[in-house]
């Protein structure tokens, strides 16, 4: 799912740059009256100390837009990711999953991954290698998702993929992602898939991919 613009996220964004440009004129308007309602100017020197204020002014408004985009941006991602493995977290996506459901525009399955073990991975190799894991588990999974697609952490060793596939399509892509993770950790990965129904919402198709990836966990 595309990120919401951060211009709509953060309320006066957008007036603080309005404010610099209002500023920018007004100061243009003073200069300008204050030469007599003329531009013109008998030396160089003149008509640099004319414009050089108009141009510090603008030089200083962008650089402060410039520093409050980044300060705003890190911000937004902090409210959106997971700060352990860099994806998105359970709040994204609930809220960008609705949006797609109300959509309905086009195929969509959701995929339930858990990772077997992982408790008992945690108390013999300790934390530190546990958070390890989860963080190869993103990389190799948010991998290669097409546009409208993304990866979320649910919860614990629990991870929520949001693929705009069919079921099938979304088997493949998750099954071969799972033996990438195996090689690299040597740990499976429980999955469950749940494509949607025309009378799906959040909760529904949450809970069938749920049910479905503790079915086959349960029948290894």
């Amino acid at each position: 799912m595309p990120q919401p613009s951060i211009h709509r996220k953060i309320p006066g964004f957008a007036h603080f740059g309005f404010f610099i440009v209002w500023a920018c004129l007004i100061t243009f308007g003073v200069l300008f009256l204050e030469n007599g309602l003329s531009l013109s100017f008998e030396t160089r020197w003149d008509l640099a100390r004319f414009f050089l204020p108009f141009i510090l002014l603008i030089g200083f408004g962008i650089y402060l837009m410039e520093q409050q985009r980044k300060i705003f941006y890190q911000m937004y991602r902090l409210s959106i990711c997971d700060s352990l493995t860099g994806s998105y977290n359970h709040q994204f996506l609930r809220e960008n999953l609705k949006n797609i459901i109300d959509e309905r525009k086009r195929p969509l399955s959701v995929v339930f991954l858990d990772i077997d073990g992982f408790k008992r991975y945690n108390d013999d190799f300790g934390h530190l290698a546990g958070d390890s894991v989860l963080r190869t588990l993103s990389e190799v999974f948010g991998k290669n998702l097409s546009d409208g697609e993304f990866l979320a952490r649910y919860g614990g060793d629990e991870f929520v993929i949001v693929l705009v596939r069919k079921y099938a399509d979304a088997e493949k892509f998750v099954h071969s992602k799972a033996n990438i993770f195996k090689n690299l950790t040597n740990l499976s990965v429980s999955v469950g898939i749940a494509e949607l129904r025309d009378e799906d919402t959040v909760d529904s198709i949450l809970i069938r991919a749920d049910e479905d990836m503790y079915r086959n966990k349960k029948s290894r």
